[in-house]
């Protein structure tokens, strides 16, 4: 079977460009990623409490709302120090230029494009 994907009215066919690019826990790689997921095994963490030199014991609960006690339903996911550059920032434009070396999109042939 023949499908003409050819845009209205453009000279030229239609594209679609899909990729996928990330820091991940315990993956070095996006095929990392997949390889941990298709296996069904858990990404290892790095608890920042020993770095703190707290015993976890002493300060986690199993649930909300216990009396001198946290909670971490988002674990990790602590605030930048006022005027510190965001470290979710930093994240995306390092995916961000990984993705666009990925092969056949280099940025001097982005350049010449045409988009349309």
């Amino acid at each position: 079977m023949s499908h003409d994907f050819t845009a209205s009215g453009a000279a030229s066919p239609a594209y679609c460009f899909s990729a996928m690019a990330g820091e991940f826990p315990g993956a070095a790689s996006v095929e990392d990623l997949w390889t941990l997921l298709t296996q069904g095994e858990s990404a290892p963490l790095r608890s920042l409490l020993p770095h703190w030199q707290v015993d976890a014991d002493a300060v986690l609960a199993e649930r909300p709302g216990t009396r001198n006690r946290v909670y971490l339903d988002q674990a990790f996911t602590l605030g930048e120090p006022a005027g510190a550059a965001s470290r979710q920032a930093g994240i995306g434009l390092r995916v961000l230029q990984r993705l666009l070396q990925e092969p056949g999109l280099m940025p001097e042939r982005l350049a010449r494009a045409v988009p349309g």
